[in-house]
């Protein structure tokens, strides 16, 4: 008996010495490969904005926002024994706290198999890039940099920093004007809703280059932050939602300029229509041209009564160019949407609720805000429900319009499908089990 498991012992110690030695041979076959090879790192775009934390009890501190393009070929990386890559993107900088700060802005695996050869353009980071010492505004030196883990077959393999930093400074000035003002509301009930007021009273709210410049960059910066769940779009000015187009400042565009400028404003209304969120506009004032284009590209809308709305262009010779031809028709009868841009008649917060035009028409007040207030209240309906749920429901009900039935199907499939390996569905399940309200992460 003591001899047939003496000899099992060591059939068993020797195949397994002879595995490690073979293991090792793999390992070091490949542990002297050179696994660097070069990354063109580049930022399109950056911005700082000084914003409260909803992570932590802190104060106000920067948050800055990259967008940027990387390349690299990784493919000849994939030896016999490179099973997947690790990437991720760092940035690095110093402040008068730490010598060094370190922050993981982006990442991605990549399998064996996959293409690895990537050409990235306008990409954002995933991940937020705080500072809570404030040391982003105006820092002169952060560098980017691309490194990669490679998980092996066998053994282990190194940790690589790629060829190829990228240094780039953040603006001297937080993305914050007297003309566009972001609020992100901090009371418990009301955590999640930003508030985006329009505030030009000598121009009556209307676009200029540099508010539709602040729209853009503000829009950008709420669609990649996760901890908004609504925006609300109101204006800051009693008696005016917004008049359109600055037309002081357009009589001195060439033909050119005013061509430039229409479609940097539809292209400003299209990333309001595709934030991920829900956007409501609350209207408690005259939504005139661009400015009802701008309130129809939002999910929703409540007006004052006492507003005015109307599609006016025809009255000066063009159309409405922002998007107005298409979104009207597609919230009201074609006929009737017709009707009113030809006509160029304004209606009334009454008559637009009574056409369909507006979700809720509600009584003026003495502060002005009527609108604004029922818009709150609409916003915390939506606050305490799943946010990757909102989102996904969003994106299916957008995307389905544009397509036939079955395609539509289709689409609320694969957006259900997002929604299946989320922690908050399982919140949602448990909750309901337990008899209380869920506490919903957005993971």
């Amino acid at each position: 008996m003591h001899t047939v498991m003496t000899r099992g012992n060591a059939i068993l110690a020797y195949s397994l010495s002879v595995l490690s030695v073979l293991t090792f041979c793999c390992f070091a076959s490949t542990f002297f490969y050179d696994y660097r090879t070069d990354a063109r790192i580049n930022t399109v775009k950056v911005l700082v904005k000084n914003v409260p934390d909803f992570s932590a009890s802190r104060e106000k501190n920067d948050l800055g926002f990259i967008t940027f393009d990387l390349g690299t070929d990784l493919n000849p990386l994939f030896n016999w024994n490179v099973k997947q890559l690790f990437l991720y993107l760092t940035a690095e900088y110093t402040t008068e706290q730490n010598a060094l700060n370190q922050v993981v802005l982006w990442d991605k695996i990549i399998l064996r198999g996959e293409n690895a050869n990537l050409d990235f353009k306008n990409m954002n980071t995933k991940y937020y890039f705080w500072d809570d010492g404030n040391g982003l505004k105006g820092h002169r030196n952060v560098t980017l940099t691309l490194s990669w883990n490679i998980i092996p077959n066998a053994g282990l393999l190194p940790s690589v920093f790629a060829h190829g930093q990228h240094s780039f400074k953040f603006p001297e000035a937080y993305i914050e004007s007297p003309e566009l003002q972001l609020t992100y509301l901090t009371e418990e009930d009301k955590q999640g809703i930003a508030v985006l007021g329009l505030n030009r009273p000598k121009a009556r709210n209307s676009f200029s280059q540099s508010l539709v410049h602040q729209l853009l960059d503000a829009v950008d910066l709420l669609s990649h932050d996760k901890n908004v769940r609504v925006v609300i779009l109101r204006s800051l000015v009693p008696g005016i939602f917004c008049a359109g187009a600055d037309l002081k400042e357009r009589a001195t565009f060439t033909p050119q300029e005013v061509s430039r400028f229409v479609s940097k404003l539809r292209q400003m209304m299209v990333n309001i229509e595709q934030m991920p969120t829900p956007v409501v506009a609350a209207i408690d004032g005259a939504a005139l041209g661009g400015g009802l284009e701008m309130a129809l590209a939002c999910d929703m809308r409540v007006v004052a009564t006492n507003a005015r709305l109307g599609l006016v262009e025809t009255k000066l010779g063009i159309i409405p160019g922002a998007g107005g031809t298409q979104r009207l028709p597609r919230i009201l009868n074609p006929a009737v949407a017709k009707e009113l841009i030809f006509t160029a008649r304004q209606l009334s917060g009454e008559e637009a609720k009574a056409l369909g035009l507006v979700n809720h028409a509600v009584q003026p007040n003495d502060a002005g805000d009527a609108a604004y207030r029922r818009a709150l209240q609409l916003a915390m309906e939506i606050v305490p429900n799943g946010p990757v749920g909102v989102r996904m429901a969003k994106k299916a009900i957008d995307r389905g319009l544009q397509v036939d039935l079955g395609t539509g199907y289709a689409i609320e499939e694969a957006c259900y499908a997002q929604v299946i390996p989320t922690k908050d569905r399982l919140e949602g399940l448990r909750a309901f089990a337990e008899k209380r309200k869920p506490n919903f992460i957005g993971e």
